[in-house]
């Protein structure tokens, strides 16, 4: 799982900030053990809680300081299904676009070749999309 590019702007608003606080990484470390829950982050780690065996204690100052904890503070962890979905559809795109075959993006990423065509396919619908009007305004 860490070694997709994961892009920030891919993330939800919240996942953005807590990436910010403590990484790309730290971040799929939450994701991972608390996956569609939610966290209570402790304002003092009373050395009982999981958090700490997930997060360094900068990663955790750090997630304490960007919610602005003044108390425990109850954070959404996200499923990582998603953010893991558009990266690898990212680098499949990527990938077709260095010229490598559907069949050889399918073996690098562990995918079917189908789904390759799929996300490459869609890509170039999209591409498609963003083409401009040929004839300008028709009712003019």
């Amino acid at each position: 799982m860490m070694d997709l590019p994961i892009d920030e702007r891919q993330l939800s608003p919240v996942s953005r900030l807590t990436a910010q606080a403590i990484g790309i990484d730290g971040l799929l470390a939450l994701m991972r053990e608390y996956a569609g829950r939610e966290l209570v982050v402790p304002i003092e780690p009373d050395g009982s809680d999981r958090l700490n065996a997930i997060l360094s204690a900068e990663q955790r100052a750090a997630l304490v300081k960007q919610y602005e904890c003044k108390t425990d503070r109850r954070l959404y962890v996200p499923k990582a299904d998603r953010i893991i979905a558009r990266a690898r559809a990212e680098q499949a795109r990527s990938l077709r676009a260095e010229g490598l075959s559907g069949a050889e993006v399918a073996r690098r990423l562990n995918l079917s070749r189908r789904w390759v065509v799929q996300i490459t396919s869609q890509a170039r619908r999209e591409d498609d999309n963003d083409q401009g009007d040929l004839f300008g305004d028709a009712d003019a």
